[in-house]
C-alpha cells in the first residue's frame, strides 16, 4: 500500500519542480496578510500606535507615515 502511494507521488507533478519555493512564498504571503490585516481598520491602527512609538527601531514610522502608513 505504501509503495503504491510513494510511486504515485513520485510520478505526480506535486513533488517535481519548486514545491519548496512555492510553499515558502505562500507561507510568507499568509503571514504578511495576517499581520497587515491589523492595520485595515481604524481601531486596530490606533492600538498599534503604542507598539510603534515605543520600539527603538520603528519609532520613526508613525511620525513619518501616519497612523495607517506606519
Amino acid at each position: 500500500m505504501m509503495k503504491h502511494l510513494m510511486d504515485a507521488l513520485t510520478k505526480s507533478d506535486l513533488l517535481k519542480g519548486d514545491l519548496d519555493y512555492h510553499l515558502i512564498r505562500a507561507s510568507m504571503v499568509i503571514v504578511f496578510l495576517l499581520f497587515g490585516y491589523q492595520k485595515w481598520f481604524e481601531y486596530e491602527a490606533q492600538v498599534l500606535i503604542s507598539f510603534i512609538s515605543n520600539g527603538p527601531l520603528i519609532s520613526w514610522l508613525y511620525p513619518a507615515f501616519g497612523i495607517r502608513g506606519g
